[in-house]
């Protein structure tokens, strides 16, 4: 993989989704304050700052604070088990992925995953390949069918 392509640092969604947020309410908030100096030209700086500053730390807290347990207990916490099946389908066991999720699309990965799992082996079994990797083994046995019977 590619080094240069890959970001330098990652975000978790619900740090993504609630600075967008953060950002949404500050760019909304600012044009409210643009809206009432138009307005109400008399209205001092500070005193639209902070009322408006006020407001804002006030929403933004709550919702980041409510949008980063949703993200993180619907959607992390799924998509971090995924990639703990997937690791455990690359090391060879083939049983289907154990994820219960409320997030449609997380189930509709894990039908795909459990449906791509039982096509393989489905294949192997018209192959008659018994050659898949158990899980529970080092791999000694595979090496030594595949070397050569003059090494």
């Amino acid at each position: 993989m590619n080094s240069e392509k890959m970001p330098k640092r990652t975000y978790g969604i619900s740090m993504i989704v609630g600075v967008s947020l953060i950002g949404a309410f500050l760019f909304v908030f600012s044009l409210c304050s643009i809206v009432q100096v138009v307005r109400n030209p008399s209205l001092s700086f500070n005193e639209i700052f902070n009322h408006h500053m006020l407001d804002l730390l006030l929403v933004s807290g709550i919702s980041f604070i409510l949008l980063w347990w949703l993200l993180a207990y619907a959607l992390s916490r799924p998509l971090n088990m995924l990639a703990l099946e997937l690791y455990r389908i690359g090391q060879g066991d083939r049983s289907p992925v154990k994820i219960k999720s409320r997030v449609r699309e997380i189930d509709s990965v894990v039908l795909g995953i459990d449906m791509m799992m039982w096509a393989m082996h489905r294949e192997d079994e018209k192959k008659g390949d018994n050659d898949v990797a158990d899980p529970n083994s080092d791999g000694q046995e595979f090496r030594e069918k595949d070397r050569p019977d003059n090494a």
